[in-house]
């Protein structure tokens, strides 16, 4: 086929197309042509940055452009069109869990909250929704995890979960796979936790002057904390 569509798992709008398919399919009518794909019908002209056969979209859908090149002729150009489609109304977001516990690596979870931050329709009858704590178990649907109201994370700290969403009314439909983190304290976990450090230059006592707000955006990195010092 000269247009390809691949299911979005995770819902950001993007996956990897293989174009040797639409290259196939310009073969089959034009046997000893020459076939590339390109993101511009400028570079398709110029003969400039042809794509490989491994693409990711840029954006969804995406149209490339066709080069076939036959002996003796000029070449011919066409379009085709990527896009990565999915059966699952997600919001675009993902979120995290926080049980927000004091010096412990160990909690409960609810791992149901996450849903309405993942999908614009958490409450639809028609998506079959389990759990997983890895990718490939979500992916061939085995060892969900069974209690999903009550879960303890089974790595310390911080853990991965990956939730898989079908749409009971479309069996060849396209699954959504999303990761999420789980968190015994989300705060504690992110931030940076080596000490801070000042060269003592002019007496050598032991004694400098320290900016907290150099110290708060070390420890922050890139969250978005408040950080509050006190003596």
């Amino acid at each position: 086929a000269d247009n390809l569509t691949k299911c979005d798992t995770n819902g950001d709008g993007t996956e990897a197309f293989n174009l040797a398919t639409i290259k196939n399919y310009y073969l089959g009518l034009y046997p000893n042509a020459t076939v590339n794909l390109y993101t511009s019908q400028e570079n398709a002209e110029s003969n400039v940055a042809p794509l490989g056969n491994n693409y990711t979209n840029t954006s969804n859908p995406q149209t490339l452009y066709v080069r076939v090149n036959t002996s003796g002729n000029c070449p011919g150009y066409a379009t085709a069109s990527i896009e990565a489609v999915s059966d699952i109304n997600l919001t675009g977001n993902v979120g995290y869990l926080n049980a927000c516990l004091q010096d412990q690596s160990f909690g409960s979870f609810n791992l149901t909250n996450i849903l309405s931050s993942l999908l614009v329709d958490p409450s639809n009858p028609n998506y079959q929704i389990a759990f997983y704590t890895s990718n490939y178990n979500a992916v061939i649907q085995t060892n969900p995890i069974s209690n999903t109201t009550s879960f303890t994370n089974t790595t310390a700290d911080a853990q991965q979960i990956f939730v898989r969403i079908d749409d009971t009314t479309n069996s060849n439909g396209c699954p959504a796979i999303i990761n999420f983190y789980i968190y015994t304290n989300a705060i504690k976990t992110n931030l940076t936790s080596n000490d801070y450090y000042k060269c003592d230059e002019e007496e050598n006592d032991g004694i400098t002057n320290f900016s907290l707000y150099d110290v708060a955006d070390y420890l922050k990195g890139n969250n978005n904390y408040s950080i509050t010092f006190y003596n």
